[in-house]
């Protein structure tokens, strides 16, 4: 089965919660009308840090969880429980090689997309919550080019060379303007936060010598 992301452009993606929200999981739980199941180790690449934020109370959180489970067991066939204890067993092997997989994963998370932007920055769930950034032209410089594309969500310079990742790594402000990545289309674009009428984004520039001419160019591919 595929997970949605509630409120987000996001399919199949466990790991955005705590890679790209920048959350602390501790407990995931997920139900059905047969059993209940700790699936935390999908939603995480840091199992280590998980069970020391649980501490003493996993072992009476498991305890709990599989006294309810065999409340709902009781009441099934002898073949469906051994198909619920095969499956779980099946879906512990698989957590924990998706959390090590997830260690090893170069994938990029943004963060949450969903809700006021005031709001995401108070709880820390943008992609980059500082902002304030000022692009430096060199002083040497006579021109200079900054590029920004939203497929690789990177800057670079006129000669190609990275200088930020993130688009909001190098926005002086952002109220709204979010990046959005419509897999099924394949395609990554800038666009308005859902719901809002208008949005608006700023780069500021410094430069050692006087501007002569500046320009601004927006290409679609």
């Amino acid at each position: 089965y595929q997970r949605r992301v509630r409120g987000e452009n996001a399919w199949d993606r466990p790991l955005v919660y705590e890679q790209g929200w920048k959350k602390r999981i501790t407990w995931v739980v997920g139900s059905s009308i047969h059993e209940t199941v700790d699936v935390t180790y999908r939603y995480t690449i840091e199992p280590v840090e998980v069970r020391s934020r649980r501490g003493a109370r996993e072992p009476g959180v498991q305890q709990m969880i599989t006294r309810f489970n065999n409340s709902r067991y009781s009441h099934l066939s002898e073949s469906t429980r051994a198909a619920l204890n095969k499956r779980l067993a099946n879906e512990l092997t698989q957590m924990l090689l998706k959390a090590n997989e997830g260690q090893q994963s170069q994938e990029q998370y943004g963060g949450r997309e969903s809700g006021s932007l005031s709001w995401r920055r108070e709880r820390g769930e943008t992609d980059d919550p500082t902002l304030g950034q000022i692009i430096t032209v060199p002083e040497d410089a006579t021109q200079y080019t900054v590029r920004y594309s939203p497929a690789s969500d990177v800057y670079t310079d006129g000669t190609g060379a990275v200088l930020a990742r993130g688009f909001n790594s190098l926005a002086y402000s952002n109220e709204d303007v979010v990046r959005k990545a419509e897999y099924d289309w394949n395609m990554v674009y800038l666009a308005r936060q859902k719901n809002e009428s208008i949005s608006t984004i700023e780069w500021r520039v410094k430069c050692a010598r006087p501007i002569v001419s500046a320009s601004l160019s927006m290409l679609h591919t």
